[in-house]
């Protein structure tokens, strides 16, 4: 990914409508809101300005019954 705004919106996929999602970048929880379509999204500005560089990215989905599951990239 690459992009020349510093504080992008970030968005995704997720199984579970209901789940609780959290991005974590490099380091720092930011809650997402699942949009209960099958997405997610970090809002545009929410992440503090990025750096020109690489930044560890990890997704994590928690549904109701406790159940986690997540990704990372290195964008």
């Amino acid at each position: 990914m690459l992009t020349n705004d510093s504080t992008p919106a970030l968005t995704g996929t997720v199984n579970d409508p209901t789940a609780t999602v959290v991005v974590n970048v490099d380091g720092t929880d930011y809650p997402a809101v699942n949009n209960g379509d099958g997405t997610w999204t970090l809002a545009d500005n929410t992440l503090p300005a990025l750096t020109d560089g690489p930044h560890t990215i990890t997704v994590t989905a928690t549904d109701a019954a406790g159940n986690v599951g997540n990704d990372t990239a290195v964008v």
